[in-house]
């Protein structure tokens, strides 16, 4: 199994949340993140885009998200090695789902997964 590095800019109070997590379980940060994505998959597309996803022609969609979603808290990156091919379908989902980063679709995932 070839292995990637990755960096994921996630909330200050979240990282904690994961870290807590990671103790608590034994689990690697990449298992927390993908159990976190299988979980809401279902729901993500709601999580992303609470009030409805941007509008379809909108030339800048993610620049008014990416904004939005960073207003009101600190960010810190988290630093992740993943399979490769399990990065590559975090990506896929990111985009597939109209998420504005992979990021966002971690922090989406990984937010509502440690609520539950």
């Amino acid at each position: 199994m070839v292995w990637s590095q990755t960096n994921f800019s996630l909330p200050v109070e979240l990282i904690a949340k994961v870290r807590t997590t990671r103790e608590a379980t034994g689990y690697p940060f990449d298992v927390l993140i993908t159990q976190a994505i299988q979980a809401t998959y279902q729901r993500l597309p709601d999580l992303l885009y609470p009030q409805g996803p941007p509008a379809a022609g909108d030339l800048f969609p993610r620049a008014v998200t990416r904004a939005s979603r960073r207003s009101g808290g600190t960010y810190a990156q988290l630093t992740v090695r993943f399979p490769q091919e399990h990065l590559a379908t975090v990506h896929t989902l990111a985009r597939d789902l109209g998420a504005s980063s992979s990021s966002h679709l971690v922090v989406t995932a990984l937010q509502a997964y440690l609520e539950a």
